[in-house]
């Protein structure tokens, strides 16, 4: 209205702009002016997640890419919740208009549900398998003589015992 006061009738952007009663005197010189730029955001109604499954390391910190909608809705309305926060936690949320990233800490081996929530009602979910990756592989013997003709069987160890693939290609 005339003294500044906005109302927010429905989601979008606008620009305000204000400006001094005689803008331009005789000379063609402006008065001052300033522009608002006006975000109406609203709740969402839809998230989805770019995959319904997704896997991550032990100790790893990952993003998993959503999107969600409509047009200016308010990402910070969305509610992140997890599973088994012994498996792994939301770190941190970035979100760009109508997309983002959820970052979360791979704690322990495991599956957890990442569900998207907003008003009380689970929007979209992701299952994130977290693994044991690992960090080391020995070969025994470490060093081997053979003649001609002759044959050795060699073994791999992966190491941390618990890693949750211990599979190896010679």
């Amino acid at each position: 209205d005339q003294d500044g006061m906005v109302e927010a009738k429905k989601t979008g952007v606008t620009w305000l702009y204000v400006e001094t009663v005689n803008n331009q005197d005789s000379d063609g010189w402006r008065y001052p002016s300033a522009s608002c730029c006006v975000k109406v955001l609203g709740t969402p109604t839809w998230v989805r997640f770019q995959s319904a499954t997704t896997t991550m390391g032990s100790g790893t910190t990952g993003g998993i890419y959503f999107e969600f909608g409509p047009e200016y809705g308010d990402p910070e309305l969305i509610e992140w919740k997890v599973s088994d926060p012994s498996v792994m936690e939301v770190s941190s949320v970035e979100a760009y208009g109508s997309w983002g990233n959820v970052y979360v800490q791979a704690k322990a081996s495991g599956t957890a549900k990442l569900s998207a929530v907003v008003d009380g009602v689970d929007m979209a979910s992701c299952e994130v398998t977290v693994v044991v990756l690992p960090s080391e592989v020995r070969i025994e013997p470490s060093e081997i003589y053979l003649f001609v003709g002759e044959t050795q069987q060699l073994t791999a160890t992966i190491l941390p015992e618990d890693a949750t693939d211990k599979s190896v290609t010679w």
